[in-house]
Order: structure tokens, then sequence, then C-alpha cells
């Protein structure tokens, strides 16, 4: 029944996108209102509570100045190929105030940065398969109000992921530029991390953490860390030699023309980023290191955990009975 409530939702919201209307679903105890005028995201914000959910269309949209209450919201996704028939669900960047523990993003593209406040404690946040075209920052005041337990998996995030006022952060699975600032416990694993040849570093101030299966390259550079396990990761050049970290099972000095099926080194979409010979690079979970192996493989194209619009045929005039003939093809994910 869930799936199926799902699905009318998005056949919905996408229906009407078609018809170049802006509406959003906000589904609240088992029923749903749809909001439109020239903010329905603003508006349907301001009408949810802690623990409702948001089905955003595939346009671009208006947002509320901060997220501070526990929200879950799904967009149509970013990947040109896999919302032809639905369009991107983009916006500005968001910024999330005391409150918003407990949420969760997802297809989303952001055109700038996503940002957590500075003087809040903001728990168990979940960024899943968006585009982030700038930084996110996770930056508090001298160690106090540390964030736990946040989980960034799946993204694109074309700047850097500063995370310094996080305990137990999780980067999973992401195609990023960079990470800074990680005093303790963090997990970064499955990720391909560089895209750049302008001597960005890949990690400043990284410590304490399990860096696993990851691909890393392009820039590579190291800065300023210590205390931390890398293994099973593949560099383009031999980073091996800096102190203080644990360096296992490392393959170095790769050339990554023969490790990638397709890559670029900036992020487009016309690059897929698989491996040539995956079984030749198995990782600590026993499948392939890099975006598709790990404890979350990424998902082709990007698409959200929601039911997907893959198809659509509509008819361009109403029959007798004023009827216009609407036929959607959606796949439960």
């Amino acid at each position: 029944m869930r799936i199926f409530y799902h699905l009318f939702v998005m056949a919905f919201l996408f229906s009407i996108t078609t018809m170049a209307q802006q509406r959003v679903a906000l589904h609240h105890n088992g029923a749903t209102t749809i909001f439109s005028s020239s903010q329905p995201f603003v508006d349907a914000y301001n009408a949810s509570v802690s623990g409702d959910t948001l089905y955003l269309p595939g346009i671009e949209l208006a947002i509320p100045p901060a997220i501070n209450k526990r929200i879950t919201i799904f967009g149509m996704g970013h990947y040109p190929d896999s919302t032809l028939a639905t369009g991107v669900t983009s916006m500005p960047g968001l910024t999330l105030q005391a409150g918003a523990a407990g949420s969760h993003f997802e297809g989303i593209r952001f055109a700038s940065s996503f940002a957590f406040s500075t003087s809040a404690s903001i728990d168990s946040v979940v960024l899943c398969r968006n585009y982030i075209s700038g930084n996110v920052t996770i930056v508090g005041t001298g160690g106090v109000n540390l964030s736990d337990g946040i989980v960034i998996k799946e993204n694109v995030i074309a700047g850097n992921l500063n995370a310094q006022n996080t305990n137990n952060i999780q980067i999973f699975n992401n195609i990023i530029l960079s990470i800074s600032n990680i005093a303790n416990n963090g997990w970064i694993a499955n990720n391909i991390l560089g895209r750049t040849n302008s001597g960005v570093n890949v990690f400043t101030n990284v410590n304490q953490s399990m860096i696993e299966n990851n691909i890393i390259g392009w820039s590579s550079g190291i800065s300023n860390c210590s205390n931390n396990l890398f293994i099973k990761n593949i560099f383009n050049n031999d980073p091996t030699d800096i102190a203080n970290n644990i360096w296992q099972d490392t393959w170095i000095n790769q050339n990554f023309n023969t490790v990638f099926e397709n890559y670029q080194i900036a992020f487009t979409y016309e690059a897929d980023y698989h491996l040539k010979l995956p079984d030749n690079f198995l990782g600590t979970t026993g499948n392939q290191v890099g975006i598709y192996g790990g404890l979350y493989p990424a998902k082709e194209g990007g698409v959200p955990a929601n039911p997907h619009i893959s198809s659509k045929n509509i008819g361009s005039t109403v029959d007798q009975q004023g009827k216009l003939n609407v036929q959607i093809k959606a796949v439960a994910q």
C-alpha cells in the first residue's frame, strides 16, 4: 500500500509539473496536502511539522530561509538521463538549524552550498543522491555542540566537505572534491575523491578516521592528517610515505585511464566511473572499491529511493468528456 501511495503522489506531481504548475505534496499522518503557489516548497514546509515528508516536482524551487524541523524531502533526481520524464528538482543551497536533527534530503540539485548552523548540534542528518554545486559545511564553535551520526552518501559534491563540527560522520560512495577538518571517528569509504588537477588537497586536517575502498587521485594532496587507517585505496600517486598514518593494501601510482572504463578529471554526467576490471580491485567488503562497491553501492543515474517516473505520454487535447489522456510509467525502487 505504501508503494502505491508513493506512485500516486509522484504521478500526480509529474502530471501537473508538465502543465507548468508548481506543486508540492506534504505527507502528514497518512494524509496528503497539495500546495500550489509561486513558492509551494516554502508554503508546504511552513505547514509541516517534524516527522513529515515533502515530495518535490522536477522544477526550480524557492526555499525557506532555513530548515529547523525534522523533515524528509524527496526530489525527482538530478541526473539528466534519469529525469527526462520528470525534470530536475533544483533549488539554491539550504541551511539547517536547531530542530533539524534526523532530517533526510534526497534527489535534489543544490545550486550552491549546503550548510549546518554553527550554534547547534544537528544529529543524524542524511544527504543522499544529491548534487551540491558548492561546499557542505558543518562548522561549529570550538568543538561545542558536535553533530553526531551524519550520513553523506551517493552524492556528487563539487566543492569541499568541511566536517569540523562532527562526530562519527559517515561519508560513503560519493563523488567529491575534498574533505577537511575531521577530528575523530570519521568513516570515509568507497568514494571517488579529487577530480581536479589544480593542486587542491584531497584531505586536510582529517584525523583518527577509517579511510577505505576509495579511489583518490588527480590532486591527491594530503595535509596535516594523522592517526588514520588507509586500507584498500587506489591512488594515482604514492602518498604512503606520509608519517603518522597506517597504510594497508594500497594500490599506488595507478593510471586512471586503465582503472576506469569511462571517466573525466572534472565530473561530468557522461562519465559513469565504472572500473574496467573490478575483480582486480576488491575492497574490505569483498566487492569493488569505488562508488559501485562497499555497503551502499551507488544507484545508476542517482535515482531517488522513492518510486521513479521513467516515461510519459500525455495527450495534447481532451476528449469529448473533457478528459486528458495521461499515461505514466513509474518504477518502485
